[in-house]
């Protein structure tokens, strides 16, 4: 089966990285072939992956808005504050809340 052409104009990247991150994006390509029952390949994911992050997982705007406020009233970079906001959620697991 023949793939959708990209009707966008795409920027190229070489990037080179360790085994340990070629097996995570292999996974993560399984799982996403899965999951939706179409083809991936690694640049898909690659793709994916960094839209998920610049769009704060594709949340509501009004969402990312609160949450882009509080992360400039921290600041701190994305990659902070969603750190940031995993370790507060450990910590709240950890304690018992749900």
């Amino acid at each position: 089966m023949g793939r959708t052409p990209n009707t966008i104009e795409l920027e190229s990247l070489t990037v080179r990285y360790p085994p340990g991150v070629g097996a995570f994006l292999r996974a993560e390509m399984a799982r996403l072939m899965k999951a939706k029952g179409r083809q991936y390949s690694m640049n898909d994911v690659v793709r994916e992956m960094i839209d998920a992050f610049r769009t704060l997982f594709a949340l509501p705007p009004p969402v990312v808005e609160v949450l882009e406020q509080e992360r400039q009233k921290l600041k701190m970079d994305v990659h902070e504050y969603v750190s940031h906001l995993l370790f507060q959620r450990y910590e709240q697991l950890k304690h018992g809340k749900k």
